[in-house]
């Protein structure tokens, strides 16, 4: 990386938000919200129920798109940024029966870093180390699965929600 690459990102934004407004239907949901995140700041996101806390955040990766305003993530949209950070829903639905591994689900967020989809020996191997790391040694070829322990999903969607390089 040259000296004007490494001073252009060491100084951008992580994430700026500017003028944000976002409606359902014809409910105002945010109204010209403005927000910057730095390098090494650690927010929380706090409300009532219903006052568009979760609603930031799926704007945020893109998966809604403001009507007013705009989101910038190291200087991209939303959408060109997924890649750059991760997300963990509050709640998801599994089918009990498909038949996913926890293994599977942290090699998921790398599938980016596969080749047709196929993982490398030393990609599952790193994927297994993660595991092993977070207590998760016994669960690796498991099914993954809503029975499991919401604490046990959450480490495994974690991971996979990590921008972690198998490579």
């Amino acid at each position: 990386m040259d000296i004007f690459t490494y001073y252009f990102y060491k100084n951008m934004k992580k994430i700026l938000i500017k003028d944000l407004s976002f409606c359902y239907k014809i409910k105002q949901i945010l109204h010209k919200v403005n927000l910057t995140i730095e390098k090494d700041d650690f927010i929380g996101i706090i409300g009532p129920n219903g006052g568009g806390k979760s609603t930031l955040l799926k704007l945020i990766m893109g998966f809604y798109t403001p009507h007013t305003g705009y989101i910038k993530i190291f200087n991209k949209t939303p959408k060109e940024a997924r890649d750059l950070i991760g997300y963990v829903p509050q709640s998801y639905n599994t089918d009990k029966s498909f038949p996913i591994t926890v293994l599977d689900v942290v090699l998921m967020g790398i599938y980016k870093n596969s080749k047709f989809g196929f993982f490398s020996k030393k990609q599952k191997e790193m994927a297994a180390e993660l595991l092993k790391d977070l207590g998760l040694k016994d669960e690796i070829h498991k099914q993954f699965r809503r029975s499991n322990s919401k604490g046990f999903n959450s480490k495994s969607l974690n991971l996979r929600s990590g921008n972690i390089d198998f490579r």
